[in-house]
């Protein structure tokens, strides 16, 4: 059972929540040409060659691409393979375009991905 309590938040919390959630929908508008769902998935991003690997985790994804977060910041226009992992215990793969990237923070990037095709893997 949820015992209710009553909590005072300070009014600079509130304020902070609410300038981040209106952060979050100003950032969803932009240059989107798809309804993206706000989803948090684990994605390993390997290169072309499969010699690097790099863990990142979704922000949202739509048909045509996906929103990640990481520690690596990305070259605009490279191609690499994203392995999304599913709740179902699948992996995904799919071939994809880095359109943008940039800092996140000061050990963060966030970057925007364009999907290709899905490869023979998945």
């Amino acid at each position: 059972m949820l015992i209710k309590q009553s909590q005072f938040v300070p009014p600079e919390i509130e304020r902070m929540i609410k300038e981040i959630q209106t952060e979050d929908s100003r950032f969803d508008r932009e240059l989107r040409s798809a309804h993206r769902e706000k989803i948090v998935l684990p994605v390993t991003i390997k290169s072309l060659d499969g010699k690097e690997l790099i863990e990142c985790t979704s922000r949202n994804i739509s048909s045509t691409g996906i929103c990640l977060l990481s520690t690596t910041k990305f070259e605009s226009d490279t191609q690499w393979l994203l392995q999304i992992n599913r709740l179902n215990e699948k992996t995904s793969e799919v071939m994809a375009t880095c359109k943008w990237s940039r800092e996140f923070g000061r050990a963060h990037s966030i970057s925007g991905w364009q999907f290709i095709r899905m490869t023979r893997n998945s």
